[in-house]
């Protein structure tokens, strides 16, 4: 299936995940430092993958399982090497994993992408990628729950192509996004400093906050969250942010009543409002309050960055 899986090497200079005959080529260096990719116990599980007689019922649940493991293995590592970009504290890998279940890794990767990575990512032939680990991971669940005694030819096919294909589809996964990390990265430098924006994200989802801080923090911006409308009052009066994204469900008192207590204060942060439910009706009532704006979910890191550099280019 995948016979050059163990070709593939990482660059220590720039991250980038190369062949064997394209490493001595990588950063324009005689002789650069690289380590080989993935690790071990991941080419071996890929071993055991092709090692299966997929005729029989067995052979295709082994084959699934370890072939499922490479591949939420491997994107849970792809997400926490991005989120943790640019950050020192590195060490709670632990308790990420513990975290971490298949819709948040599913979220996750959807929150990563914006349309210039997917472009990347269609033109290499992954664009599809994150369907197939859906669907792989339906398999999975029928595998493990004995709701099928065996796969489709559909669904055989799917595993081959996924298993002869895994480690390919991962490096360029992984250098699309450092390409795209790195154009932004070459853009922020050579534009002006802009100040700093004082951010607060209310969700009472954790995770969600987490990452979006995460996010926003890599562009310079300062955040706060809460995750409650209590907290999220008591940080306005302290901080006052400048631009505020308000869920509508809170665990203690609506959005609205945050809003509506914020603007009786005299607050004039930007405030925008994010909710699952799709419909003019909130976006209206939530503007005739003192809402800028309604942004409904899912909505991505690259959604809530473009509000706030508008924003500050109009505050200019």
């Amino acid at each position: 299936m995948d016979a050059k899986s163990s070709l593939y090497f990482q660059c220590n200079s720039c991250k980038k995940i190369v062949l064997a005959y394209d490493a001595q080529n990588c950063c324009n260096t005689a002789s650069p430092s690289l380590t080989p990719w993935p690790v071990q116990y991941l080419q071996n599980l890929i071993n055991i993958v092709n090692e299966q007689d997929l005729s029989t019922a067995s052979g295709q649940q082994m084959a699934v399982l370890c072939l499922y493991n490479v591949y939420e293995i491997l994107l849970e590592d792809l997400i926490f090497s991005l989120l943790c970009r640019n950050n020192s504290k590195q060490n709670n890998r632990t308790e990420f994993s513990r975290l971490l279940n298949r819709e948040l890794l599913i979220n996750l990767f959807n929150q990563l992408i914006d349309q210039n990575t997917a472009a990347i990512l269609k033109e290499k032939g992954t664009g599809d990628f994150i369907n197939n680990f859906k669907r792989l991971s339906v398999i999975r669940e029928n595998a493990i729950c004995n709701k099928v005694s065996s796969c489709t030819f559909e669904e055989l096919e799917l595993v081959t192509s996924l298993a002869a294909n895994c480690f390919k589809n991962f490096s360029l996964l992984f250098n699309a996004f450092l390409t795209k990390n790195a154009a932004v990265a070459g853009a922020a430098a050579q534009s002006p400093k802009q100040r700093s924006q004082n951010v607060m994200i209310v969700d009472d989802e954790e995770y969600i906050c987490s990452q979006f801080k995460s996010f926003l923090s890599r562009e310079g911006i300062d955040v706060l969250t809460a995750g409650s409308g209590e907290e999220a009052l008591g940080l306005y009066r302290k901080h006052l942010p400048e631009i505020i994204f308000l869920d509508i469900s809170l665990p203690d008192i609506s959005g609205f009543e945050v809003l509506k207590s914020i603007r009786e204060s005299g607050g004039n942060s930007l405030i925008y409002f994010v909710t699952g439910i799709s419909g003019n009706t909130l976006k209206v009532q939530g503007e005739e309050m003192g809402a800028q704006g309604h942004l409904e979910k899912p909505v991505t890191a690259n959604d809530i960055i473009n509000i706030i550099r508008t924003d500050m280019k109009q505050a200019v």
